[in-house]
């Protein structure tokens, strides 16, 4: 009996081990592509070329994405997954693709407003943008401009907006990503925002454009079927390769509330505002692909979804980084299993982190050197104290993706930090003696 416990423990570690090397890796990942994410959105001024995939920059912005998505793609490869390494490497290309586009209708524009006499101004821009969309001139002010992929219109005037983003009264939406928006002599991906130049809207139509444009919908994320015994029949149409049409709905339905759920996420939203949404008139085009009982479902869903982030939150609401990291978490999975996911990530950054912040325990509520006569050892040791406490916070960033180091350096910094950590408090508890 007592062999055969020892087993059972044994199993129970190797078990919690794999999954702690697991999250290893998808926490490297997640990183990985935020921060790729944030190199290719980088680019230097065209300078009069002629906007093509193969310009210099572009080249080496795909060699280089290529790059630092190797072990992610040969880890693909090894587990057999081709469908999804293809799309991971398509990704790369689709972006470069949409970046050109709008290039191309920015040097357009530009020379439409400068045939005009004008200068291509951001009040300008934006006027003659939505004069190309509607054939009027905005009755308020307006700016735009071209970024990465796409364009970006900041109304200030809310009637403009609602022209624009063609919202009925019921909507009134506060920001719209229109795919391939029409203006006539181009068509270009467009963000729409109400009220001027709002970042929380801008990052959430962004995360709409990446996800639709950059990731395809997520096409070929999901390769496995998925089976929730409490969403039976969301897990019925869980799986890509379903051909009824009603599965295929519902699972256009599951990918459109994924959509909106990261979207959310990204521009900082609280877990409820995050998974509140399926209900509301704007967004009641949702539950057409669902039957009544795949909309309770969905629901039911959405308040997993919600429990979870609410305690992830509460350890890192405050970074906002942080959030781009979870999307990365979560695009690649079916949102049947986000709850399970938000709750894996969260138990392990919660252990790594735990990790450091028990140094801080031998740090006592009064300094240790208020007690010493010594002016100088009391000085000294309330700058261990300090080195201690920023050592360990420097190190939760570190585990956090926030710090800006190379993701295959990361574990070799963290365990440098432990060993700088140990000595500081070594150094400090000898002044207890």
């Amino acid at each position: 009996m007592e062999k055969e416990s020892q087993i059972i423990s044994d199993n129970t570690i190797e078990r919690r081990d794999r999954k702690m090397e697991l999250m290893e890796e998808r926490h490297r990942n997640a990183i990985t592509a935020f921060r790729l994410e944030q190199y290719l959105s980088k680019e230097e001024p065209l300078n009069g070329e002629y906007p093509t995939s193969r310009t210099a920059e572009n080249r080496e912005k795909e060699m280089v994405a290529l790059g630092k998505l190797k072990p992610i793609l040969d880890r693909l490869e090894e587990s057999g997954l081709l469908v999804k390494q293809e799309k991971v490497m398509s990704s790369i290309a689709n972006y470069i693709k949409e970046k050109v586009r709008a290039q191309r209708a920015e040097q357009d524009l530009r020379e439409i407003i400068e045939k005009g006499g004008k200068e291509a101004t951001p009040q300008e821009v934006g006027s003659t943008l939505f004069m190309m969309r509607l054939g009027t001139r905005p009755e308020g002010y307006i700016e735009a401009a071209r970024r990465e992929g796409y364009f970006v219109i900041a109304c200030f005037n809310d009637e403009d907006y609602r022209k624009l983003s063609e919202d009925s009264d019921k909507e009134e939406s506060g920001g719209r990503f229109h795919e391939m928006m029409d203006f006539g002599d181009f068509e270009v991906d467009t963000l729409l925002i109400k009220g001027g130049w709002i970042n929380s809207t801008f990052l959430h139509e962004r995360q709409h454009f990446i996800n639709a444009s950059v990731f395809d919908d997520f096409a070929g994320f999901n390769q496995q079927a998925v089976h929730k015994k409490n969403y039976p029949l969301l897990s019925g149409a869980s799986q890509d390769l379903n051909t009824r049409y009603e599965d295929q709905k519902s699972m256009q339905g599951l990918n459109l509330v994924k959509d909106e759920i990261l979207a959310r996420i990204r521009d900082g939203s609280s877990s409820e505002r995050a998974t509140d949404f399926f209900d509301s008139d704007l967004y009641g085009y949702l539950q057409d692909d669902f039957s009544p009982d795949e909309q309770r479902e969905v629901r039911a869903l959405l308040g997993s979804i919600e429990t979870e982030l609410k305690n992830t939150y509460n350890v890192f609401d405050h970074f906002l980084d942080f959030k781009a990291i979870l999307v990365y978490h979560l695009v690649d999975i079916p949102l049947l299993k986000f709850p399970e996911r938000i709750r894996a990530v969260t138990e392990f950054l919660d252990s790594k982190i735990k990790e450091f912040l028990k140094f801080l325990d031998i740090i006592p509520n009064e300094p240790v050197g208020a007690s010493l006569a010594d002016k100088e050892k009391r000085d000294h040791s309330r700058r261990l104290e300090l080195s201690i406490t920023g050592e360990v916070y420097s190190a939760i960033d570190l585990i956090l993706g926030i710090k800006d180091i190379e993701v295959a350096d990361m574990e070799k910094e963290l365990e440098s930090a432990r060993k700088r950590i140990t000595l500081l408090v070594k150094e400090l508890a000898s002044f207890k003696v």
